[in-house]
This record gives C-alpha cells, sequence and structure tokens, in this order.
C-alpha cells in the first residue's frame, strides 16, 4: 500500500503540472540590438603620420559597460532602455568603432588592439563617461566644446538638450559648422552659444550667438570686439567688412607662398579700414528709405556665402561679388546733398574691392 499511495500521488503530481503549464512565467522577448557605425567620411586634406597606434579599450563603469543601453534622467540618476541592448558591452563596442574610425580615415601607417601584431609606437586610452559627470565634478559653470574636425564626431542637437538640463552646463563653444542645427539648438534651450569657427562668427551672430572663442582673437581681439559692436549697433556693412578682414588674416599663417601671406595681409588691412571709415558713418539700414531692404538682404547673402569659405578663393570668387552689387545698389540709392559722406566712402571703398578683387583673381589663377 505505501508504495501504491506513492505511484498515486506523484501521478496527480504529474497531471497537475501539466495541467497549469499555461500559468507558468513564459521567456521574455529577445531585446532589439543596436549598433552604432565608424565614421566614414574626413576631410580631404591632410598628412599622414607614420605611427602604429594601439587603441586600448575604453575605461568605463561597471554600469555603463554592459550590454545594456544606458539613459540619464536626473543627474544622480542612471536607467536603461527596456527591451534594447547593444550588440556587445559598450566598452568593446566603442573599441571596435574607434579602430574602424581610425582605419577608415587612412592617416596612421597602422591602427588595432593591443597585440602581437602590431608595433605600438603610441596608445589611445580614453574613458567612458558622461557630460553630467564632468559638470557634477567642478562648481565652474561648463561650455561644452562640439568641433567634429578635431574628435570625429559632432554633438547631436537632441544631447545637447539634454545636457543643457544640467545647472552647470550653460554654454557651447560652436565649431560644428551646422548653423540649422545651432539654431535650433539656441531656439529650444538656454545655451550661450559662442562661435568656435572664425569664418562663422557673424553667422552665429545673426541667428543669436553671443560672441567669440576665437583663434584670431589672440592677435586681433580688437577687431572682433568692433565687430561684435557693429553687430549689435546694427551696422552690417562695418560687420561684414570686419568679418572679411578677420577671415583673410587667419589664413596668412596658414598659406605658403610668401607673396601670398603678403597680398592677403594687405588686403585685410584694407577691409579693417573700410570698417573704421563706416565707423558713425552708416545709418542702420532698416532705418534707412524703402530699397534699403535689398541692399541689407545683399549684405546678409555675402554674410552667407562667407559662413562657406573654406579657402581665401572663394573669398574673391564669391563673397566679394556680393558685396561690391550690395555697394553700388546703396552708392545708387543715395542722395548727393543728404548722403555725400557715404557717397565719398562707397567711391573709395568701391575702387579698392575693385582693385584688391583683380589681384586676388590673378594670384589664385596662377596657383
Amino acid at each position: 500500500m505505501k508504495k501504491m499511495t506513492i505511484r498515486i500521488l506523484a501521478g496527480f503530481a504529474l497531471l497537475a503540472l501539466a495541467g497549469c503549464g499555461n500559468l507558468l512565467p513564459q521567456p521574455a522577448p529577445p531585446p532589439l540590438l543596436y549598433r552604432l557605425n565608424p565614421a566614414t567620411h574626413f576631410a580631404e586634406s591632410g598628412r599622414i603620420i607614420p605611427l602604429q597606434l594601439v587603441v586600448d579599450p575604453p575605461h568605463a563603469e561597471a554600469a555603463l559597460d554592459t550590454t545594456r543601453i544606458a539613459l540619464t534622467r536626473s543627474p544622480t540618476t542612471l536607467d536603461y532602455f527596456a527591451d534594447a541592448a547593444w550588440t556587445d558591452h559598450l566598452a568593446a563596442m566603442v573599441q571596435g568603432l574607434l579602430i574602424a574610425s581610425l582605419d577608415n580615415a587612412h592617416r596612421l601607417a597602422a591602427v588595432g588592439p593591443q597585440s602581437g601584431e602590431l608595433r605600438a609606437d603610441a596608445a589611445l586610452v580614453t574613458s567612458l563617461r558622461h557630460f553630467e559627470a564632468v559638470a557634477d565634478s567642478t562648481s565652474l559653470p561648463v561650455m561644452l566644446y562640439d568641433i567634429p574636425k578635431r574628435t570625429g564626431t559632432a554633438i547631436e542637437p537632441s544631447t545637447l538638450q539634454a545636457a543643457a538640463r544640467h545647472d552647470r552646463i550653460v554654454a557651447v563653444k560652436d565649431a560644428k559648422g551646422n548653423l540649422e542645427s545651432s539654431a535650433w539648438v539656441m531656439r529650444d534651450t538656454s545655451l550661450t552659444y559662442y562661435s568656435g569657427e572664425d569664418a562663422l562668427n557673424l553667422p552665429l551672430l545673426s541667428i543669436g550667438a553671443r560672441g567669440f572663442v576665437s583663434v584670431i582673437g589672440h592677435v586681433a581681439a580688437d577687431l572682433l570686439r568692433k565687430m561684435l559692436d557693429a553687430f549689435e549697433g546694427g551696422d552690417n556693412a562695418r560687420a561684414l567688412e570686419l568679418q572679411i578682414a578677420g577671415v583673410l588674416g587667419a589664413w596668412v599663417p596658414r598659406i605658403v607662398p610668401t607673396g601670398a601671406k603678403l597680398l592677403l595681409a594687405r588686403h585685410a588691412r584694407h577691409f579693417a579700414w573700410h570698417a573704421e571709415l563706416w565707423d558713425g558713418l552708416v545709418p542702420v539700414l532698416h532705418d534707412r528709405p524703402e530699397g534699403s531692404a535689398v541692399v541689407e538682404e545683399s549684405l546678409i547673402s555675402a554674410e552667407a556665402a562667407l559662413a562657406m569659405v573654406t579657402e581665401p578663393k572663394a573669398v574673391y570668387d564669391d563673397v566679394l561679388p556680393l558685396v561690391v552689387a550690395a555697394y553700388r545698389r546703396w552708392s545708387g540709392e543715395s542722395t548727393p546733398i543728404a548722403e555725400r559722406p557715404i557717397m565719398r566712402v562707397l567711391d573709395l571703398v568701391l575702387r579698392d574691392l575693385d582693385f584688391d578683387a583683380q589681384e586676388g583673381h590673378d594670384l589664385f589663377a596662377r596657383r
């Protein structure tokens, strides 16, 4: 009887398990897998560095070095996206991306992970952190530096929007070269923008930037101060002339032939002189009579063209014709009796521009 009782109880147990099988926990669906792509587009110019580089796995705290995708909702919390994961642990994935991106750039003799096949001349050691970690480590205000030409990647607008929620992240040095993106962030956050690209100083001011963190500011801070004052005072002509002076001046140390250096330096001084001629003489354009809006729009078009300049030749080909056209229309609108001083300055400046434009065309036609 004892053995029969055991068999019967065991049988009931098996029946119970079979009948309740649909009540047991079901396996969770697999997470959606995400991966990042290495950089593939790089500036065409750039020298080859005869260097073999080892890329170490980035240092990362355990909470980040996981296949789970982290997000921060506040400076003191770290959460993870549900039903989503990286294809590998974050540190290993970023190491692979760095190696692939550097390899795609074709600037190094060799790049790879630590191995016996690579005789490393240098090692790239990185760490994975977020902007909040840096801001939390100081009591000082923090300015983010958005410079994809150096870092290989731009700070996405959504990232800047999230960073702006931190009390100490207050500003951006913008060298991204994307005015649309910058305008979007300035519209939707309280971040103060400063131009970090001298060719874009005036265009960035026109969409809401407050000033500059400038390279040429080390040697021409007074020129930048005058340009900012001219812009804030509504004197577009003077601001544009100062911006052109700064752009040409910035090319002087970067261009090789001595004759080209001297010519660009002389032309930069000419534009600075034009700005001094306008100082206190030219009224704000939008306060002038009908037709002035066209002149102002022409100057704004010249500013936009200047923002696209990547070589000094483009200043002479694309920017100066727009400036000349605006000044000629302005001269035609002016009346000899009421605006004789302005007409006299326009005449001087137009003669200067015609001569400089021809010199610039001749110089770069030979190169």
